[in-house]
C-alpha cells in the first residue's frame, strides 16, 4: 500500500482528516498531539478558555498513524523525511502543513508557532513589567493586541507598532477597530517596550528552503492551483508554509480550511493515477475581528458589520470548527 505522509497537524490537515478516508497508508507527523485553532486563541489570551478546550486532538482520526516529531530534512527526490529522533520516515507522496515561523530579529519574541503564544505570554507576565510592543497590523495582530489589553487590564501597557493598520480592509472596518484598540488603551505607533512579540512577516520553516522544493522569498513551498509544488509535483503543501503561485494570500487559518478540501481531492486523484482538478483559492474571505465583551467587527468584500452579529457569527464558527 502507498503511503501518503502528513507533516504537521495545521488547519488545512485537519480538514483533510475530516473528509473520506484516502485509499492509502496516512502517516501523520507532529510534534504535538493536539492542534489549537487559531479562531480561539485570543480567548486563551484573555483567559476564557483553556489550551485544551480551544484545541483539537490528533489522535481522534480514524485510519492515521500519528507519529510524534518534527521533521529537520526533507529528500523530495528519494522520498523520505528525517525526524528530529532520527526516524527515518518514507513516503510515496506528501502533504506539507508544518505551519509558518514569524520572522523576528534578536530578542523578540515570535507569534508563530500560535501554538507556542500562550507560553510566552505567560513569561512575559513573570518577567520585567512595562509596556509589551506587538509587530503586526494585520487583522490578527490588532486582535492579540486587544486581547493582551483585556488580559492585563492595565497592569501592562500594549504597543501595537506597524507602520500602517489594516492596509487591506474596508475604511469602515479600520475606523472601528481603531477605535476598539483607543478605547483599550492600546498605543499607537513606535517607543519603548520590555518585550516585542513578533506578528508581522511569516516565513516558512527553514527546512524546507533547505528541502530542494522550489519556494518563494519566505522560504514558503511554491504550488499549483491544485496544491502540488511547482517543482515536485508529488508532493504538496497548504497554509502558512505554502504559497500559491500567482495567488498571492495573507497567512491565516480562514486559508487553510479552504485548502482541506483541495488537498483532499488532489491527493486522491494522485492515488488512483488521475490528473488532479485545478481549484484555484477563492479571492476573498470572510474577516472577524474580535473586540472582546461579545463584539466584534467583520468584512467580507465592502460589506463591513459591527457589534453583537458578527461575534454571534464568528462563535458559531469556532464552535462548528471544533465540533468537526
Amino acid at each position: 500500500m502507498r503511503t501518503v505522509l502528513l507533516v504537521g497537524g495545521g488547519h488545512a490537515h485537519v480538514a483533510l482528516l475530516r473528509r473520506p478516508a484516502l485509499d492509502a497508508r496516512v502517516v501523520l507527523v507532529t510534534p504535538t498531539m493536539s492542534s489549537l485553532y487559531s479562531g480561539l486563541l485570543p480567548a486563551v489570551i484573555r483567559r476564557e478558555r483553556t489550551l485544551a478546550s480551544a484545541s483539537l486532538d490528533l489522535g481522534a482520526f480514524a485510519g492515521v498513524e500519528v507519529v510524534l516529531g518534527t521533521v529537520k530534512a526533507l529528500d523530495p527526490v528519494a522520498c523520505v523525511a528525517l525526524l528530529g529522533t532520527g526516524q527515518v520516515v518514507g513516503f510515496n507522496l506528501a502533504s506539507l502543513d508544518p505551519g509558518g515561523v514569524s520572522a523576528t530579529v534578536a530578542g523578540e519574541i515570535p507569534a508563530k508557532p500560535i501554538g507556542e503564544l500562550p507560553g510566552h505570554v505567560e513569561a512575559i507576565e513573570n518577567g520585567p513589567s512595562g509596556t509589551v510592543a506587538l509587530e503586526g497590523g494585520g487583522p490578527a495582530a490588532v486582535e492579540l493586541a486587544l486581547a493582551l489589553a483585556d488580559r492585563w487590564h492595565g497592569t501592562r501597557a500594549v504597543r501595537l507598532t506597524a507602520p500602517t493598520l489594516l492596509a487591506d480592509a474596508p475604511a469602515k472596518a479600520r475606523r472601528a477597530l481603531v477605535a476598539a484598540l483607543k478605547r483599550s488603551g492600546v498605543l499607537l505607533g513606535p517607543g519603548p517596550a520590555v518585550a516585542t512579540i513578533a506578528s508581522g512577516r511569516t516565513l516558512g520553516p527553514p527546512w524546507l528552503a533547505r528541502s530542494g522544493l522550489a519556494c518563494d522569498e519566505a522560504g514558503c513551498v511554491r504550488v499549483d492551483a491544485s496544491l502540488r509544488s511547482v517543482s515536485h509535483p508529488h508532493v504538496l503543501a497548504a497554509g502558512d508554509a505554502a504559497a500559491v503561485d500567482g495567488e498571492a494570500r495573507p497567512k491565516g487559518g480562514v486559508w487553510a480550511v479552504r485548502a482541506g478540501p483541495t488537498l483532499a481531492a488532489t491527493l486522491a486523484a494522485l492515488l488512483a493515477g488521475r490528473e488532479p482538478p485545478a481549484r484555484p483559492p477563492q479571492r476573498s474571505a470572510l474577516t472577524i475581528v474580535g473586540l472582546g465583551g461579545g463584539r466584534a467587527v467583520g468584512w467580507r468584500g465592502g460589506v463591513t458589520l459591527t457589534g453583537r452579529l458578527p461575534y454571534l457569527l464568528k462563535d458559531w464558527l469556532d464552535r462548528r470548527w471544533l465540533a468537526g
